[in-house]
């Protein structure tokens, strides 16, 4: 299991504190997705960005996970 971000920008994709500029997977994230449905790794969305979290969910063939829930949840329901 890898997370994609943690609270901040990276290569990846924007994490939870940059919720400012709305934005998501950068095209390095999208291939890495992809790269990790290959070797059947698990992608952990938890401090992923609002944006971040549904573009992995729309790029990866195989499931996510969000390893702490309730955290995530708090987010999404801020940006609403």
């Amino acid at each position: 299991m890898v997370g994609l971000t943690w609270n901040h920008r990276n290569q990846v994709g924007d994490g939870i504190y940059e919720s400012r500029t709305k934005g998501g997977l950068t095209n390095f994230g999208v291939e890495l997705i992809e790269r990790m449905n290959k070797l059947g790794m698990v992608v952990d969305l938890v401090h992923a960005s609002v944006a971040t979290f549904y573009d992995a969910i729309e790029v990866s063939k195989d499931p996510v996970v969000v390893s702490m829930l309730m955290q995530k949840l708090s987010m999404i329901i801020q940006e609403i």
